[in-house]
């Protein structure tokens, strides 16, 4: 069961990285203005902003387990900011992507890194995303192994899908194909979020 929900877990997290936020168009506009090198590096930082956020999200779980009132407020809110994400997606007005699209940017690979680091950490939503994942985790007792492995394969996924996008979603044919199907995405991560939203409300009094 609890590998599960780990998969459950990690499929969320998936679909939802699919879905464009500004890490995707961050990193859209390095590519296309300074290269896939600075595109790389600025992955690289959004990876590590995510990576501290599970951190912090894993941990914080873990502390507040003593704390009966604070848990509870911090599960419940995990699910209603999945019901929120999940209506979000489901309403949301897609912009089609746009390669060739050059932005101004300036400085070396430094500057790339500190760019996309500090998009991952001013995004307040990662830490409340990546917090009612591990709530989830948490109050069904998955064991230390399972939210472990969900601890290091969540940034990975981070690093590998932005890697994907920075070498991919500059040829025009790959976005055609994506915009094509992204009403099909965003419908799909409404469903499996809510799906993941329905499971933490459950189980809290399973």
């Amino acid at each position: 069961m609890e590998w599960q929900l780990f998969l459950l877990a990690v499929g969320t997290h998936f679909l939802a990285l699919l879905s464009p936020g500004p890490d995707f168009f961050l990193l859209l506009n390095t590519a296309t203005s300074r290269g896939v090198r600075a595109g790389l590096w600025t992955t690289l930082g959004i990876t590590l902003a995510n990576a501290m956020y599970v951190a912090m999200a894993a941990l914080g779980v873990r502390g507040l387990e003593s704390h009966t009132v604070a848990y509870v407020l911090l599960y419940w809110g995990g699910v209603v900011y999945l019901l929120w994400l999940s209506h979000a997606f489901l309403t949301a007005g897609l912009q089609p992507v746009v390669v060739g699209v050059k932005g101004v940017m300036s400085g070396g690979e430094r500057r790339a890194f500190l760019l996309g680091f500090s998009s991952g950490m001013l995004n307040p939503k990662n830490g409340l995303f990546y917090a009612a994942l591990f709530a989830a985790l948490h109050t069904h007792h998955a064991s230390d192994a399972v939210q472990l492995t969900a601890a290091i394969w969540m940034p990975s996924l981070v690093l590998a899908w932005d890697a994907c996008v920075v070498w991919l979603f500059t040829r025009p044919r790959v976005v055609a194909r994506f915009n094509r199907y992204q009403a099909v995405l965003h419908k799909l991560s409404a469903v499996v979020i809510l799906g993941m939203a329905l499971a933490m409300a459950y189980g809290f009094w399973a």
